[in-house]
């Protein structure tokens, strides 16, 4: 969002703050029903003795992205610049949604699982 209201020495710190506080407050509230969704789904198909483990590897991928990301997120505006940097990442982003609006897991529901005993 600081592509949309940058930050520079003509203009003020409120329109900035503004735009980052609302997109902040949009991207906890997307996380917060992402997030209730994604736990249980996992938490419903995955066996009772595997929780543990399933969940500590979700947590451990799910971080390594973040290392990863922002390393290539340096990477990518050492070489390419702001921009195109935030272009790569819209892209990115863009791949990914498309991945889950084709992928099955959009239609899958609980009683597709086979109990596991």
């Amino acid at each position: 969002m600081l592509g949309i209201a940058p930050l520079t020495g003509d203009t003020s710190v409120a329109p900035t703050l503004s735009v980052v506080a609302a997109s902040q407050l949009l991207y906890g509230g997307a996380m917060g029903i992402e997030d209730a969704n994604d736990i249980s789904y996992r938490q419903a198909v995955a066996p009772d003795a595997i929780q543990g483990r399933m969940n500590a590897t979700i947590r451990t991928v799910n971080r390594a992205v973040f290392f990863v990301g922002a390393l290539a997120a340096g990477v990518l505006m050492t070489i390419l610049g702001f921009a195109q940097t935030l272009v790569v990442g819209a892209v990115v982003f863009a791949v990914a949604a498309v991945v889950i609006v084709v992928s099955p897991l959009r239609t899958a529901r609980h009683d597709d699982v086979a109990e596991v005993e």
